[in-house]
């Protein structure tokens, strides 16, 4: 396939996205883990966006989600049943 610049700075703005959802997932999981950290908008924000047409929103959410699953178990665990209605309406 033939690389024109538009295609060349679509991929760049994937792995820019990106990037920012790993850096958000991790800065999350640190708030979340710390015992006086909150971020009570995340999650809702999370699953919203979730839900979103708009595939580079849902995307960078389920990003967030999957750095969030490794690195603050115990929140992802609180909220599993959630998480997994997400993921199922998000694959589907």
């Amino acid at each position: 396939m033939l690389e024109t610049p538009l295609t060349h700075l679509t991929g760049q703005m994937h792995m820019v996205r990106k990037k920012i959802a790993d850096t958000t997932g991790e800065i999350a999981a640190m708030i979340i883990e710390d015992p006086s950290g909150e971020w009570p908008e995340m999650l809702p924000f999370l699953f919203q966006s979730g839900r979103s047409a708009n595939i580079p929103l849902r995307e960078s959410a389920m990003l967030i989600i999957a750095r969030l699953t490794f690195a603050a178990s115990e929140v992802c665990t609180s909220e599993g049943i959630s998480l997994l209605n997400l993921w199922r309406r998000t694959v589907n």
